[in-house]
């Protein structure tokens, strides 16, 4: 799953569905308004892992943002740590945790393919 931001209080998520067998993608487009959320993870999230790790708020920016997939890509609006799922349970209400945890399974298992 991926994500990209349109306005500042609209998440945009992208859900891949990969068919091996017909080698095709499907990519459904989920978008849900976060309203006043916006940056409440990282700003909830920084300043105790910054305490946790021992680094000031100026140093943990250097390693806030990565790439899920390629750790040298340094362009565009990168994953920050406060996104990975592993931290979907403190924020139960996030637009992102509720599309993981309560959207993608409903949609993956509604979906089929025929044969």
């Amino acid at each position: 799953m991926s994500r990209s931001f349109q306005t500042l209080k609209q998440l945009d998520s992208f859900l891949n569905l990969r068919n091996y067998k017909e080698q095709l993608l499907y990519q459904i487009h989920i978008k849900v308004h976060e309203g006043n959320r916006t940056g409440m993870r990282d700003n909830i999230f920084m300043s105790p892992l910054a305490n946790a790790v021992g680094l000031d708020l100026e140093k943990l920016l250097h390693h806030y943002r990565k790439d899920p997939y390629d750790k040298n890509f340094k362009d565009g609006n990168r994953r920050n740590l406060s996104e990975m799922k592993d931290f979907d349970h403190l924020f139960p209400a996030h637009p992102l945790s509720v599309i993981r945890d309560q959207i993608r399974p409903k949609v993956l298992t509604s979906l089929s393919f025929e044969e």
